[in-house]
């Protein structure tokens, strides 16, 4: 037997440590890859985990930020992949980003064991005239690959 969501009681996620929440609507064909407690999408920078609420239970967050997502959506972010918005990364856009800029940080190991005289770039951190941008590198049989980029 299909488990059917239960639309009043199982359409948001919320994550106490960012004060963020995710609707998403139970009649989503993708709603089932969902799970009542998932990795939270900014789990790099608020350790978080994401609880399942229902509407009954909505007062206690009100003034919590709430996205409207599709379930796979989420289920991507969940998965470290970012959100909707973050995994566009075409050149013409990384190219705007990354042209003249200067350098805020990055996160790098070694890719090798002892003295490797390679580097693994993890992410790379920029300035933007909006503000900090996290850029998050993965590999590719081409090369580098950025998959999302976060805000800073």
């Amino acid at each position: 037997m299909i488990r059917q969501p239960t639309p009043e009681l199982e359409h948001r996620w919320w994550c106490s440590r960012c004060k963020e929440g995710y609707e998403v609507n139970p009649l989503d064909p993708k709603y089932l890859l969902l799970t009542p407690v998932m990795r939270c999408p900014k789990f790099d920078i608020c350790g978080g985990y994401l609880q399942r609420r229902g509407s009954k239970r909505a007062n206690v967050v009100k003034n919590w930020q709430v996205f409207q997502v599709k379930a796979h959506d989420l289920w991507l972010a969940t998965q470290g992949f970012g959100l909707v918005g973050e995994r566009k990364c075409s050149p013409a856009r990384l190219l705007k980003l990354m042209t003249s800029r200067i350098i805020a940080g990055a996160e790098l190991e070694p890719a090798g064991p002892g003295g490797s005289m390679r580097t693994i770039i993890k992410t790379l951190s920029i300035h933007t005239d909006s503000g900090i941008k996290v850029l998050h590198f993965a590999s590719s049989s081409k090369g580098a690959t950025i998959y999302k980029v976060t805000d800073g």
